[in-house]
């Protein structure tokens, strides 16, 4: 385990990163085209990725977080 890791979420930004989970969790295609569904996703996504703040580790953590974030997606 790596020493001094610091913690991947500044407080402040906890709830906006709860709303993005939560706005994607529920995403729903309804009437959208599917182009318009996808770039909603991804756009949702792309937001979360703007306030999760990977460092570079010697010891694989940030692979770890980054797999961890691409299987978030899929889910």
């Amino acid at each position: 385990m790596c020493e001094n890791v610091p913690k991947l979420y500044y407080v402040p930004k906890i709830p906006r990163i709860h709303q993005l989970k939560v706005s994607i969790a529920s995403c729903k295609q309804d009437n959208l085209e599917a182009v318009e569904f996808f770039s909603k996703l991804v756009g949702l996504w792309s937001e979360l990725e703007n306030y999760i703040k990977i460092a570079v580790y010697k010891c694989g953590l940030a692979g770890k977080t980054v797999k961890m974030l691409e299987e978030d997606k899929t889910h």
